[in-house]
């Protein structure tokens, strides 16, 4: 059985970059960027509407999500409260919100062409693409999520507040999966106590 850390598969911040480059010619691209830049689940952002974000304030809600029985598109409340949550997001997200073109409040954010629920199968072929376009390792539409969590971790984002985005039930889960990410903030902290008592 594999560990969490084998599960996890993320790309670098510089591999990012490359991918949100390339994306922007792709129907499902600003998609992907808010995924990469909020850390929600496939069904959450698919089920995304425009009541659900707040342009001025720069926050999102998750609500719902949406899922699949039977072949049946359906839109359910999430099962957790803390999956019921409301992010702040960060400017360049803000900035592709804004580029899609707001719609009524009870559309969905994200959709096909046609304007109908987004087809989960030809998200994961344009991710697909678009990763083969930038020249990376492929990555499925869930493990999006993973990149975004990794990389606030790696940063020093405490750990709690990741969770809280990523609407976990307890921080327990976050640390099971990204746990391989913080040994080495132990030295940073330290770095960081030795700067401070240095300029005493």
């Amino acid at each position: 059985m594999k560990s969490d850390r084998d599960r996890v598969r993320v790309w670098t911040e510089e591999e990012v970059r490359s991918f949100i480059g390339h994306a922007k010619d792709y129907h499902y691209g600003p998609l992907f960027e808010v995924a990469l830049g909020t850390g929600l689940r496939p069904g959450e952002l698919y089920a995304l509407r425009w009541g659900d974000v707040d342009l001025v304030r720069g926050t999102l809600s998750v609500r719902e999500t949406m899922t699949y029985c039977n072949g049946e598109i359906m839109f359910e409340r999430p099962k957790t409260e803390q999956s019921r949550r409301t992010i702040k997001l960060a400017k360049a997200t803000v900035t592709t919100l804004r580029a899609i073109g707001k719609e009524a409040s009870d559309q969905l954010v994200f959709t096909t062409r046609s304007g109908a629920p987004c087809d989960r199968n030809n998200v994961r072929r344009s991710l697909r693409a678009i990763a083969r376009s930038a020249g990376l390792e492929e990555r499925t539409p869930h493990e999006l999520r993973h990149i975004h969590a990794s990389l606030l971790v790696a940063r020093g984002t405490p750990i709690k507040v990741v969770s809280e985005r990523l609407g976990h039930r307890d921080i327990t889960t976050t640390l099971e999966v990204y746990q391989h990410l913080l040994p080495g903030m132990g030295e940073r902290a330290a770095d960081e106590i030795d700067a401070m008592l240095n300029a005493v």
